[in-house]
């Protein structure tokens, strides 16, 4: 930008390509009731967090005359120059009032702490923080929105499930009936021929047949007695095209969303009945469905507690055949007792009980994915899909809800002063990043 004179006349050119903004990085005592009063505009502004930027313009002399006008009423100000592509700003893109602190990990477009606050600590702008979810957060997600109706037919149907009340003992044999369902046109599936493998020596933990044992050994590490803990009868497949009703929406009637629930329930029931199965044989009753098509699956898998129910949906182009066996194994996990510890809205581990070894200096790479949460973490916002089953363990907070231990060892295996380290040490480095960060995206005086 230019300034000339002609004659008494004096004007500027602003310059298109640059943008100068005011900043205050200081202020004295009172000068926030100052400065409201002199430009009402700033009472929208947040001056609890500096530096601020108060004006964003193109022209130099206007942000000249405001400056000058801010220092006289006690606030320390500096003026910056800067390109306006936003990918090389100091500031935010989306909140210009704010110094920038991270980019975008797709577009490359600049962030703020209050867009990592919007976004869960997730490094993406608004606009591609939809299309960043992994396949399987958005999973996750969906089966949020399937929670509350699943949850209202396991606590109301009380006539169905008062047989179910007594619960399993967690130092008895678990049997567990499995029930495959699959689309006869889907019968010759890869992903089928797999789960069912016949040559059981050579199973990689990527069988149906990996879950017993899998879950026996984790007994074990626990102090479980020298008997089997677990017994699974895989049944089928049955070819045949498993349709449940569909659950009600949440905007539904309460009527309508507890009918519902119970119509899912009971198809499946029925369908073991018209089989020949006596479900009243089995501690958990398991149902595997194959389907195929777009939809992704495996959002409607469930399991639940009262009434020792789990159903797993898998869907026949599954590329990895441990996903679809950990997914069934999850479901038992809950048909047993044990809670998601993920964070739903992030889908990541929640620490530490999602977390199988939360202690050390060296929370990540973890090495094992924890049953109830069962991806492993890698970073603080990254996770992988484990190749095997065996690439699973039970976390303590699992291992109490499933009363292999009390509740007081697994808080105090989580309470003791080298997770509580790692915690904080993690967190202390989280906040030394971020703040080093706001340090050198702060404009030059």
């Amino acid at each position: 930008m230019t300034s000339n004179s002609k004659g008494n006349q004096r004007f500027t050119q602003t310059d298109e390509s640059s943008r100068w903004r005011v900043v205050v990085v200081r202020l004295d005592s009172g000068a926030v009731e100052r400065i409201h009063a002199a430009y009402p505009v700033t009472r929208s502004l947040n001056f609890d967090i500096l530096p601020l930027v108060v004006r964003s313009t193109g022209d130099q002399q206007n942000a000249e005359w405001t400056a000058s006008g801010l220092r006289e009423l006690g606030a320390v100000v500096i003026v910056s120059q800067e390109p306006t592509s936003a990918k090389s700003s100091a500031y935010c893109s989306r909140h210009r009032s704010f110094l920038a602190i991270h980019n975008c990990l797709r577009c490359g477009e600049t962030l703020c702490r209050v867009c990592l606050e919007q976004f869960n600590g997730e490094r993406y702008c608004q606009n591609c923080a939809a299309e960043a979810l992994s396949p399987r957060r958005r999973t996750r997600l969906r089966q949020l929105f399937m929670l509350f109706l699943f949850t209202v037919f396991i606590y109301f149907v009380v006539d169905y499930l008062q047989s179910e009340r007594e619960g399993i003992d967690p130092n008895g044999l678990v049997r567990v009936g499995m029930l495959q369902f699959i689309p006869p046109e889907h019968v010759g599936a890869d992903i089928l021929q797999t789960l069912n493998g016949l040559d059981r020596r050579k199973s990689e933990g990527t069988s149906l047949y990996d879950i017993a044992p899998w879950y026996n050994k984790e007994r074990a590490r626990y102090g479980g007695t020298r008997m089997p803990y677990m017994q699974v009868e895989v049944l089928g497949p049955w070819a045949a095209d498993m349709s449940p009703p569909k659950l009600s929406n949440s905007a539904s009637g309460y009527l309508e969303n507890l009918y519902g629930a119970w119509s899912y329930s009971r198809h499946f029931t029925s369908m073991a009945d018209r089989l020949g199965v006596d479900l009243g044989d089995y501690g958990v009753r398991s149902f595997v469905v194959y389907r195929g098509g777009s939809e992704d699956w495996a959002a409607h898998s469930r399991g639940s507690k009262k009434g020792h129910l789990a159903v797993s949906y898998v869907d026949v182009e599954e590329n990895n055949p441990a996903y679809a066996v950990v997914t069934v194994a999850h479901e038992i996990g809950h048909a047993l007792g044990a809670d998601d510890s993920y964070d739903l809205q992030t889908g990541l581990a929640t620490f530490p009980s999602g977390f199988v070894n939360p202690v050390g200096d060296d929370l990540y790479p973890q090495q094992f994915a924890e049953l109830m949460s069962p991806d492993i973490p890698v970073a603080p916002t990254e996770e992988v899909e484990v190749q095997s089953l065996y690439q699973v363990r039970i976390g303590h907070q699992s291992a109490a809800q499933l009363r292999w231990i009390t509740q007081a060892e697994a808080d105090a295996f989580y309470s003791g002063p080298t997770v509580m380290g790692t915690q904080s040490s993690f967190l202390e480095m989280d906040n030394q990043s971020s703040a080093s960060e706001t340090i050198a995206g702060t404009p030059n005086d």
